[in-house]
């Protein structure tokens, strides 16, 4: 009989998660991580040190400031990651030559062979992950996370005022 109630108070809380935003999108990053780490074990990166490496492919010779700033993690959150990626001939970092506070970050050529492999791979796993959907389902999924994050964004700014 225990068994028996433990499967119903496992399928009443199964209930109550389904559409729990946040429990939905933690379940499907922790999911989206370890696909990652299996993915990507070879390149002994983490997913934020990949995502680092993109910024770097998307905005060649972005500041350290504007690369965190477009990771969404803390400076020093990037200051670290970066340091990691510079340590393993994977970025470069120079001065502005119009601000000389300010550092220049690209990749080497290592960084961009190992970016190159990434995509491929990032590629073939993210079709997996939205196998069964339509051309048009993945657009309204990234249109929508898009929406739900612009307004993450409008209550964390008024939060702060």
């Amino acid at each position: 009989m225990a068994a028996s109630q433990n499967g119903q108070e496992a399928a009443l809380t199964a209930e109550l998660l389904r559409d729990v935003l946040g429990y939905q999108v933690r379940i499907t990053h922790t999911l989206i991580k370890r696909i990652f780490h299996e993915k990507f074990q070879d390149f002994d990166l983490t997913n934020v040190e990949f995502g680092m490496l993109l910024i770097i492919k998307a905005m060649p010779r972005c500041s350290q400031r504007s690369a965190s700033e477009a990771l969404g993690t803390p400076a020093t959150v990037a200051v670290h990651v970066i340091g990691k990626l510079i340590e393993r001939g994977l970025v470069s970092r120079e001065r502005d030559p119009d601000d000389r506070r300010n550092y220049n970050l690209a990749l080497t050529a290592a960084g961009k062979s190992l970016v190159n492999d990434g995509l491929r791979r990032s590629r073939i796993a993210q079709s997996q992950m939205l196998a069964g959907l339509s051309d048009r389902d993945v657009a309204t999924l990234f249109g929508a996370l898009r929406k739900i994050q612009d307004n993450l964004r409008d209550i964390l700014c008024g939060a702060e005022e």
